[in-house]
């Protein structure tokens, strides 16, 4: 009988002790919850505060609607299989991209000759880009809900990606017509829409607008001088900082995870991955475990993104930037950390040369007032400058280093515009 009444008494008190843990774990998570990250100067409770629900306008719509006559079917769904119609797969068939690639990754303004293929694409569809053109002077805004958390909805950057080209291969057309006006408003519709991107919580959508900037700052060279009003927005923005918002925004949504977990549910918590159904099938005995797994994770990210403040991003090494990353991912209990700790030291690096790609462009896009030969600082890389000889023929600018090593593709060290192309 004793034994009896002892292993009901203990039967009681685990539930007790149990809820009791997991209000403890609740008072070790609420200060790192609650104290600002020095990087965006905001704490992981402010960060739906900071994206606020967007839905889909009219502008989006419109684009989305004359994209479709292009061959690019704008997916609900971010793994989606694309479109498989026959203006898809003549979209497909032309590789834009890859053209695009080789004209924005060269050394001087020059631009090759459009491929017919691509030429008759653009005259086909001359009313659609025209109309994505229009609708994109009026600011695109998609779907976008961070208390979804990985539910939420995000545009497929497949699909934007395939946009981009068009536009930038139509810019690109224009310029060698000499028709730099028409290859500008181009321009300025593809900046809109990645900056539909920029302005969003994904790191994915950081990605897309990198990749966007990239292209766009790459064409931008092209143009002659002057060009205030481009040089203004190839400075604007701080390309680091929105990447590492974008990891806080997701450390942000690991740990509302197992704040909505319901042990009534049955299939875990709400805002949840097709490989995390199987959390919160415990009956709720489960909680205290991904209370402690979701603090771990957020420790573990702040320190892994906490030293880019003490270093020279242009300089960063970045197997040894890596080490924390690595070694805390060898935690295979935790469900959060294991193979999901972004990796900040690649994001740091396409940030900044996306940051450096900008200041080169608006260094040739201002050369006009150059004359002469000297040097100019780099405000992004400490210690680094950019060295400018001008003569007749045109401006040529030179790193005086490669911050990245050649570990980074994509920046040309040295530049050549001609000034003999200027503005009509």
């Amino acid at each position: 009988m004793k034994r009896l009444f002892a292993g009901m008494a203990i039967l009681m008190a685990l539930p007790v002790c149990w809820i009791g843990l997991t209000r403890w774990l609740d008072t070790r998570h609420a200060p790192f919850a609650d104290r600002p990250w020095a990087e965006s100067s905001l704490s992981l409770n402010q960060i739906a505060s900071m994206f606020p629900r967007t839905t889909r306008n009219s502008a989006a719509a419109d684009i989305e609607a004359a994209a479709v006559k292009l061959g690019i079917v704008f997916r609900e769904a971010r793994y989606a299989p694309p479109s498989k119609s026959p203006e898809a797969e003549r979209l497909t068939g032309l590789g834009l991209g890859k053209f695009v690639k080789s004209q924005m990754d060269r050394a001087d303004d020059a631009i090759d000759p459009i491929p017919p293929e691509a030429l008759r694409f653009l005259a086909d569809h001359a009313p659609e880009i025209a109309a994505i053109r229009s609708a994109a002077s009026r600011n695109p805004i998609w779907d976008s809900d961070v208390t979804e958390l990985f539910a939420g909805p995000v545009p497929n950057t497949e699909d934007h990606g395939r946009l981009c080209s068009v536009l930038a291969v139509h810019a690109l057309e224009r310029m060698r017509r000499g028709d730099w006006p028409d290859a500008l408003a181009t321009l300025d519709a593809a900046w809109r829409i990645a900056a539909a991107f920029r302005a969003r919580p994904e790191c994915a959508s950081q990605f897309v607008a990198l990749s966007a900037d990239r292209q766009l700052l790459g064409l931008l060279r092209k143009i002659p001088p002057p060009q205030p009003a481009w040089s203004a927005r190839a400075a604007g923005g701080d390309r680091r900082r929105s990447m590492l918002l974008a990891v806080q925004t997701e450390v942000w949504m690991f740990n509302q995870f197992e704040k909505r977990y319901d042990p009534t549910a049955g299939g875990g918590p709400t805002g949840t991955t097709p490989d995390w159904t199987s959390v919160g099938q415990m009956g709720g005995i489960d909680v205290p475990l991904l209370r402690i797994a979701a603090t771990s994770y957020l420790r573990t990210t702040r320190r892994v993104v906490a030293p880019r403040r003490a270093i020279d991003l242009c300089t960063l090494d970045k197997s040894a930037y890596n080490t924390i990353r690595e070694k805390e991912e060898t935690s295979r209990w935790n469900i959060f950390v294991h193979g999901r700790i972004s990796d900040v030291a690649a994001m740091l690096q396409l940030a900044t040369r996306g940051a450096l790609d900008a200041e080169l462009t608006r260094k040739i896009l201002e050369s006009d007032t150059l004359t002469g030969s000297g040097t100019l600082p780099s405000s992004i890389c400490p210690g680094m400058t950019w060295h400018y000889q001008v003569s007749e023929r045109g401006v040529t600018i030179t790193a005086s280093r490669d911050p990245f090593d050649g570990s980074v593709g994509g920046l040309p060290l040295t530049f050549v515009g001609h000034r003999t192309r200027r503005s009509p």
